[in-house]
Protein backbone atom coordinates (compact mmCIF):
# COMPACT_ATOMS: atom_id res chain seq x y z
CA UNK A 1 0.00 0.00 0.00
CA UNK A 2 1.36 3.41 -1.02
CA UNK A 3 0.72 6.34 1.29
CA UNK A 4 1.20 9.85 -0.03
CA UNK A 5 1.85 12.55 2.50
CA UNK A 6 1.30 16.15 1.44
CA UNK A 7 3.12 18.81 3.35
CA UNK A 8 1.42 22.05 4.41
CA UNK A 9 3.14 24.02 1.64
CA UNK A 10 1.81 21.70 -1.09
CA UNK A 11 -1.71 21.94 0.30
CA UNK A 12 -1.54 25.74 0.54
CA UNK A 13 -0.18 25.95 -3.02
CA UNK A 14 -2.96 23.73 -4.35
CA UNK A 15 -5.57 25.81 -2.57
CA UNK A 16 -4.19 29.01 -4.08
CA UNK A 17 -4.12 27.53 -7.61
CA UNK A 18 -7.64 26.20 -7.32
CA UNK A 19 -8.94 29.45 -5.80
CA UNK A 20 -7.46 31.38 -8.75
CA UNK A 21 -9.11 28.98 -11.20
CA UNK A 22 -12.47 29.47 -9.45
CA UNK A 23 -12.10 33.30 -9.61
CA UNK A 24 -11.23 33.11 -13.32
CA UNK A 25 -14.25 30.92 -14.09
CA UNK A 26 -16.56 33.22 -12.11
CA UNK A 27 -15.29 36.21 -14.09
CA UNK A 28 -15.87 34.30 -17.33
CA UNK A 29 -19.40 33.38 -16.23
CA UNK A 30 -20.17 37.00 -15.31
CA UNK A 31 -18.90 38.18 -18.69
CA UNK A 32 -20.88 35.51 -20.55
CA UNK A 33 -24.00 36.26 -18.49
CA UNK A 34 -23.80 39.93 -19.42
CA UNK A 35 -23.27 39.03 -23.08
CA UNK A 36 -26.25 36.66 -22.90
CA UNK A 37 -28.43 39.33 -21.25
CA UNK A 38 -27.61 41.81 -24.03
CA UNK A 39 -28.26 39.23 -26.76
CA UNK A 40 -31.59 38.23 -25.20
CA UNK A 41 -32.68 41.86 -24.90
CA UNK A 42 -31.77 42.38 -28.57
CA UNK A 43 -33.69 39.22 -29.47
CA UNK A 44 -36.70 40.40 -27.49
CA UNK A 45 -36.67 43.72 -29.36
CA UNK A 46 -36.26 42.02 -32.74
CA UNK A 47 -39.13 39.63 -31.97
CA UNK A 48 -41.32 42.61 -31.12
CA UNK A 49 -40.29 44.31 -34.39
CA UNK A 50 -41.05 41.08 -36.28
CA UNK A 51 -44.45 40.91 -34.60
CA UNK A 52 -45.23 44.51 -35.53
CA UNK A 53 -44.25 43.85 -39.15
CA UNK A 54 -46.14 40.56 -39.29
CA UNK A 55 -43.03 38.42 -39.70
CA UNK A 56 -43.15 34.87 -38.36
CA UNK A 57 -46.91 34.44 -38.29
CA UNK A 58 -46.79 31.39 -40.51
CA UNK A 59 -44.14 29.33 -38.73
CA UNK A 60 -41.04 31.18 -39.96
CA UNK A 61 -38.22 28.71 -39.33
CA UNK A 62 -35.82 31.49 -38.30
CA UNK A 63 -38.05 32.27 -35.31
CA UNK A 64 -39.06 28.71 -34.42
CA UNK A 65 -38.06 27.55 -30.94
CA UNK A 66 -36.76 30.94 -29.84
CA UNK A 67 -37.86 32.00 -26.37
CA UNK A 68 -36.30 34.44 -23.95
CA UNK A 69 -34.41 32.76 -21.12
CA UNK A 70 -33.58 33.65 -17.55
CA UNK A 71 -31.78 36.95 -18.16
CA UNK A 72 -34.78 38.38 -20.02
CA UNK A 73 -37.13 37.01 -17.38
CA UNK A 74 -35.00 38.55 -14.63
CA UNK A 75 -35.12 41.90 -16.40
CA UNK A 76 -38.90 41.55 -16.60
CA UNK A 77 -39.11 40.92 -12.87
CA UNK A 78 -37.00 43.98 -12.18
CA UNK A 79 -39.44 46.07 -14.23
CA UNK A 80 -42.28 44.95 -11.96
CA UNK A 81 -45.64 43.32 -12.62
CA UNK A 82 -47.67 40.57 -11.06
CA UNK A 83 -47.02 36.87 -11.37
CA UNK A 84 -50.22 36.53 -13.42
CA UNK A 85 -49.13 39.33 -15.75
CA UNK A 86 -45.73 37.66 -16.23
CA UNK A 87 -47.42 34.33 -16.93
CA UNK A 88 -49.79 35.84 -19.48
CA UNK A 89 -46.91 37.75 -21.11
CA UNK A 90 -44.91 34.52 -21.31
CA UNK A 91 -47.84 32.80 -23.06
CA UNK A 92 -48.17 35.72 -25.50
CA UNK A 93 -44.41 35.62 -26.19
CA UNK A 94 -44.45 31.86 -26.80
CA UNK A 95 -47.42 32.22 -29.16
CA UNK A 96 -45.77 35.09 -31.05
CA UNK A 97 -42.59 33.10 -31.52
CA UNK A 98 -44.60 30.12 -32.83
CA UNK A 99 -46.72 32.36 -35.06
CA UNK A 100 -49.73 30.04 -35.01
CA UNK A 101 -52.17 28.59 -32.45
CA UNK A 102 -50.73 26.03 -30.06
CA UNK A 103 -52.17 23.16 -28.06
CA UNK A 104 -52.36 23.85 -24.33
CA UNK A 105 -49.76 21.14 -23.55
CA UNK A 106 -47.30 22.79 -25.95
CA UNK A 107 -48.01 26.15 -24.28
CA UNK A 108 -47.32 24.65 -20.86
CA UNK A 109 -44.01 23.28 -22.16
CA UNK A 110 -43.13 26.63 -23.78
CA UNK A 111 -43.90 28.59 -20.62
CA UNK A 112 -41.82 26.17 -18.56
CA UNK A 113 -38.99 26.38 -21.09
CA UNK A 114 -39.10 30.14 -20.69
CA UNK A 115 -38.65 29.57 -16.95
CA UNK A 116 -41.97 31.04 -15.86
CA UNK A 117 -43.73 29.15 -13.11
CA UNK A 118 -47.37 28.19 -13.50
CA UNK A 119 -49.12 28.77 -10.16
CA UNK A 120 -50.86 25.92 -8.40
CA UNK A 121 -49.91 22.43 -9.50
CA UNK A 122 -48.43 23.74 -12.72
CA UNK A 123 -50.91 21.83 -14.85
CA UNK A 124 -52.57 22.87 -18.08
CA UNK A 125 -55.77 23.57 -16.11
CA UNK A 126 -53.88 26.08 -13.96
CA UNK A 127 -52.50 27.78 -17.06
CA UNK A 128 -55.95 27.93 -18.65
CA UNK A 129 -57.38 29.47 -15.48
CA UNK A 130 -54.84 32.29 -15.72
CA UNK A 131 -55.04 33.00 -19.45
CA UNK A 132 -58.73 32.52 -20.25
CA UNK A 133 -59.74 35.99 -19.10
CA UNK A 134 -57.01 37.81 -21.01
CA UNK A 135 -58.32 39.63 -24.08
CA UNK A 136 -55.12 39.05 -26.10
CA UNK A 137 -55.47 35.25 -25.99
CA UNK A 138 -58.28 33.35 -27.71
CA UNK A 139 -59.31 29.71 -27.94
CA UNK A 140 -60.24 29.12 -31.59
CA UNK A 141 -60.90 25.40 -31.05
CA UNK A 142 -60.90 23.09 -28.08
CA UNK A 143 -57.43 22.77 -26.55
CA UNK A 144 -55.81 25.31 -28.89
CA UNK A 145 -54.84 28.87 -28.02
CA UNK A 146 -53.74 31.76 -30.20
CA UNK A 147 -53.62 35.54 -30.29
CA UNK A 148 -56.58 37.76 -31.07
CA UNK A 149 -54.26 40.01 -33.13
CA UNK A 150 -54.04 37.18 -35.70
CA UNK A 151 -57.75 37.63 -36.43
CA UNK A 152 -58.77 34.45 -34.61
CA UNK A 153 -62.25 34.14 -33.14
CA UNK A 154 -63.09 32.68 -29.77
CA UNK A 155 -64.84 29.30 -29.88
CA UNK A 156 -68.18 29.28 -28.07
CA UNK A 157 -67.59 27.76 -24.66
CA UNK A 158 -69.91 25.32 -22.94
CA UNK A 159 -69.05 27.09 -19.70
CA UNK A 160 -70.67 30.35 -20.78
CA UNK A 161 -73.90 31.13 -18.92
CA UNK A 162 -76.98 30.36 -20.99
CA UNK A 163 -75.30 27.81 -23.22
CA UNK A 164 -77.23 24.61 -23.86
CA UNK A 165 -74.76 22.39 -22.00
CA UNK A 166 -74.51 24.69 -18.95
CA UNK A 167 -78.31 24.91 -18.80
CA UNK A 168 -78.62 21.11 -19.05
CA UNK A 169 -76.19 20.64 -16.18
CA UNK A 170 -78.09 23.11 -14.02
CA UNK A 171 -81.40 21.37 -14.74
CA UNK A 172 -79.89 17.94 -14.12
CA UNK A 173 -78.51 19.15 -10.81
CA UNK A 174 -81.91 20.49 -9.74
CA UNK A 175 -83.58 17.21 -10.64
CA UNK A 176 -81.24 15.20 -8.46
CA UNK A 177 -81.45 17.49 -5.47
CA UNK A 178 -85.27 17.58 -5.56
CA UNK A 179 -85.76 13.83 -5.93
CA UNK A 180 -86.18 12.27 -2.52
CA UNK A 181 -87.65 8.81 -2.15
Amino acid sequence: MIVTVLDDGAIAGSIELLAERVRTRRDEIASLSEELRRAEKELELLLELARLRGIGRHGDSALAGVAPSSAVRSAGRAEGGTDRARLVQAVVDVLRVKGSPMHIQDLVAGVRHAGVEIPGRGSSANLIAHIRTDDAIVRPVRGMYGLREWGLREKASSRQPGSKRATSRRRAGRGRSNSTV
